[in-house]
């Protein structure tokens, strides 16, 4: 039976749109990537991970070099990230009926507990955190191991087609929240 449920961040406990977008924008202006508009936003998440590089004329092998600026960047916007309606309750409710709540991301732990601060979240026990946008395959492995956790008590909450891949990676299950930041294609 699941008693660990491990979240996402952006997109999943948080709408960050706004924070993303001006923290990209900020590094797109010193590297001469594309800027985003918030109005790219739908389609932005339409496209795979390969296809959101070629939108942004930023070479994939860049991206995990990138990450760390990005977020730095990001931070400056973080009164920009709002919560998802409904989230606290849900992640309240959970830890109440004794699920151990985790947070996995590649956002930096500082910028996801500064909001959960903010939000007053106090139901999450551990956040894992790593810039490797490839490799959160590895990251909930390490999760797992770190924690002692059997695989068949994890569930993972995320909004992105990596989230998926690297779910499958682990033969964890997953829930997709369809109100992230990625659509799944049909």
């Amino acid at each position: 039976m699941v008693d660990t449920i491990i979240f996402d961040f952006d997109g999943t406990i948080v709408d960050s749109k706004k924070a993303l977008v001006a923290g990209w924008n900020k590094l797109a202006q010193k590297t001469n990537y594309r800027e985003l508009k918030l109005s790219d936003i739908e389609k932005f998440r339409k496209l795979s991970i390969k296809e959101k590089g070629q939108f942004l004329r930023c070479p994939l092998y860049k991206i995990p070099f990138l990450m760390p600026k990005f977020y730095r960047l990001y931070q400056e916007f973080i009164h920009e990230v709002e919560i998802i309606d409904g989230i606290k309750e849900l992640m309240e409710n959970l830890k109440t009926k004794g699920y151990y709540i985790g947070i996995l991301s590649t956002n930096s732990p500082e910028n996801i507990s500064t909001v959960l601060e903010r939000y007053q979240i106090t139901s999450v026990s551990k956040i894992f955190s790593s810039t490797s946008v490839f490799g959160k395959d590895k990251l909930l492995k390490r999760l797992i191991m770190e924690e002692r956790i059997p695989i068949s008590k994890v569930i993972y909450i995320g909004d992105e087609e990596r989230d998926i891949i690297a779910c499958n990676k682990v033969n964890v299950p997953m829930i997709w929240v369809s109100w992230g930041d990625t659509t799944l294609k049909k």
